[in-house]
């Protein structure tokens, strides 16, 4: 995941609906990067396609970019 995204660091932790109403974006993307049973990382994108936020369903936890 850090090859994608770079080495963000979390700065969000709860839950994830909560997480999605802060910002606006565009579309996102499920990820199931291991057979832990679910779709273990959301990624947020905007208009152009840039990321702009990823969330860990697991441990729920998230990162934001805050310009």
């Amino acid at each position: 995941m850090h090859t994608f995204l770079g080495k963000a660091e979390p700065n969000y932790e709860g839950d994830r609906f909560d997480f999605e109403e802060t910002f606006e974006y565009t579309n996102l993307v499920h990820w199931d990067v291991s057979e832990c049973g679910c779709e273990r990382y959301t990624f947020y994108r905007d208009d152009f396609g840039v990321l702009m936020a990823w969330f860990d369903n697991l441990y729920d936890v998230g990162y934001r970019h805050v310009a």
